[in-house]
């Protein structure tokens, strides 16, 4: 069994993961060309693009300059414009005071923070974008998560308002980034729970299970018994 432990219970050769590293380069310069109002390709749309079969494998991929934020590929931070990084600033000192409550609609734009300058800014990591008229700061699903410890679980969108201190405009947007990182887990009632977060495997590996045809992925089970299950 040949490659080096790289995510979970994955091996990949040296060579094959050298050249996974620079498509997923190629693919958000790509992607950030052609969608500029984005933060840059989702990490499931990555894994397809790259036909690797575990999303584990593209964030391990994930190297600086690139950086996950909210479940999405983004790449190295840009210089902001003066009169962006000035506007930002504002927004930053209201929302650290109350980071849920998201600035109305109209009160970015007076700032100079439309939907290009809000973009940019997202993109160099000092706003997080939940929508084009809503914004925070990137810590608040770190906040979010202990705040969201609070309610009963399950806990539904009002409870979820209620222990944010905010209303379903910055709630709703909020919590489906949440889905999506896999930390919280949307139910058939609509009511949410929180995801516990499991490390990585560590230790041996030992049996060979299987990874796609043709693939360059191999993927292994068990750990440090060096004998197969």
């Amino acid at each position: 069994m040949r490659g080096t432990p790289t995510a979970a219970d994955w091996l990949v050769g040296p060579a094959p993961w050298n050249r996974l590293r620079e498509r997923l380069a190629e693919l958000v310069a790509a992607y950030a060309f052609d969608h500029p109002y984005e933060d840059g390709p989702a990490v499931e749309t990555a894994r397809q693009h790259l036909e690797l079969p575990a999303a584990a494998l593209v964030k391990a991929l994930v190297t600086t300059p690139l950086r996950l934020r909210a479940d999405r590929i983004v790449p190295g931070a840009p210089e902001l414009p003066a009169a962006v990084a000035a506007a930002v600033r504002h927004v930053a000192g209201a929302l650290t005071e109350r980071p849920f409550a998201a600035p109305d609609a109209p009160r970015p734009a007076e700032l100079g923070l439309g939907r290009r300058e809000i973009a940019v800014a997202a993109r160099a990591g000092v706003l997080l974008r939940l929508s084009d008229s809503v914004v925070l700061l990137p810590d608040a699903p770190a906040k979010a998560l202990t705040l969201l410890d609070e309610p009963a679980q399950p806990f539904s969108v009002s409870d979820a308002c209620h222990a944010l201190g905010t209303t379903r405009r910055v709630a709703l947007p909020l919590l489906t980034v949440l889905d999506r990182e896999g930390r919280t887990r949307r139910l058939h009632d609509s009511r949410r729970r929180l995801v516990a977060r499991g490390g990585l495997h560590d230790g041996g590996y030992s049996a060979v299970a299987h990874g796609p045809p043709g693939g360059v992925a191999t993927q292994v089970r068990g750990r440090g018994t060096g004998r197969g299950p």
